[in-house]
């Protein structure tokens, strides 16, 4: 069985940045599950799919290649606000379930992020991990992410989007994004990736 760290959060929390260097200092496998709803998202959006009609959405899942769809069409703002309310379609979480638990198999050691990745997807997890941030931080993120892709957007936008978001995210029935006692919690308001990351590889260290 793989060595899995998980690693939840809210958007724009950091966790995605720090699980991808974690991830790389220790050799291990990363996947990023909130991009497997963000294609799903994408491709409902380019095939003019209602978010409502599940079973189209599921039968979608089936057709696409996930590992041919980084790109940063997934982070634009339609793209995200589409994703958030496909992640609530609880059809839609057990059609992914199988992939996220999948990718794990075979592997030395994997960090695989995402809402509920400790609570649902690997409950067992070596090491969780949950990454937070003042939410006006996480929108100032968000805005520059999105000013960067292009987007001409505002701030205030932002800010409301993720706190929709947000409510969603932890009020949903289905695998809502929350945290257990054995949870390590890491607050990136005030503290920069370097010194997240070593606190967590001291954690991920003593485990191993």
């Amino acid at each position: 069985m793989s060595f899995v760290i998980a690693i939840d959060g809210p958007a724009a929390s950091g966790k995605g940045t720090i699980a991808k260097i974690v991830a790389e200092k220790l050799g291990f496998d990363y996947l990023n599950t909130g991009l497997l709803y963000r294609a799903v998202a994408y491709f409902a959006l380019q095939n003019q799919i209602e978010l409502r009609d599940t079973d189209k959405l599921v039968s979608l899942i089936d057709s696409i290649n996930f590992n041919d769809t980084v790109g940063t069409a997934l982070y634009g703002s339609v793209v995200s606000e589409n994703a958030s309310v496909i992640a609530a379609i609880p059809e839609v979480r057990k059609a992914l379930l199988g992939i996220q638990r999948t990718f794990a198999i075979g592997k030395e050691g994997v960090v695989i992020e995402g809402r509920d990745i400790g609570t649902v997807i690997f409950p067992n997890a070596n090491v969780k991990i949950y990454i937070t941030a003042d939410i006006e931080e996480r929108a100032a993120r968000r805005f520059k992410q999105l000013q960067k892709n292009g987007e001409d957007i505002i701030y205030d936008d932002v800010l409301r989007d993720l706190q929709i978001r947000d409510l969603r995210d932890s009020s949903r029935n289905n695998a809502p994004l929350t945290k257990g006692s054995d949870y390590l919690v890491v607050d990136t308001t005030k503290v920069d990736i370097d010194a997240a990351v070593d606190s967590i590889l001291k954690l991920i260290n003593r485990a191993l």
